[in-house]
């Protein structure tokens, strides 16, 4: 993702940034608004920068970082599909990834089964509880959403 937002040439950037909100904007590089006009300099720096990126930093991990060499070691050894298929489990067994996914439907059918009742699916500034807006739970500072594809489910569980 962060590849992606990166890219100088990112066509569809407004959709992007109202999709994906708070964390494609801190993502995304400023542009400069100066006009770009390339002279020898600029292009024997970037090559020179290429260069760098290309074969100097990965001699440096490599030789200053044992994960880097144990890694080397490992598709060496492995293969590269092999090694492939353990840097997946290990992917998964990381913690990143998602154990479930949910949508209204089911949000609403596991609250209401839990003894729940009132479910509303809502925004992040409605809410029960009164002058929700200000706590600034799931919205920047300007109102806006801060994850716009985010599922906002309320319900209230009766006292027993």
């Amino acid at each position: 993702m962060t590849e992606y937002l990166s890219r100088k040439d990112l066509s569809n950037l407004d959709f992007v940034i109202k999709r994906l909100g708070a964390e494609a904007k801190n993502l995304v590089p400023v542009v400069d608004q100066i006009p770009n006009h390339t002279n020898e300099l600029e292009i024997g720096f970037s090559f020179l920068s290429e260069i760098v990126e290309t074969a100097v930093k990965p001699i440096y991990r490599f030789l200053r970082y044992s994960s880097h060499r144990h890694n080397a070691f490992l598709q060496l050894v492995l293969g590269s599909k092999d090694y492939q298929a353990l840097q997946i489990g290990r992917f998964r067994q990381g913690g990143e990834i998602h154990q479930w996914m949910y949508d209204c439907y089911s949000v609403s059918r596991l609250l209401r089964k839990c003894g729940f009742t009132d479910i509303v699916q809502r925004t992040a500034l409605t809410s029960y509880i009164p002058y929700w807006p200000s706590y600034n739970l799931d919205t920047e500072l300007d109102g806006s959403t801060y994850k716009p594809d985010s599922l906002f489910i309320e319900a209230i569980k009766p006292a027993q």
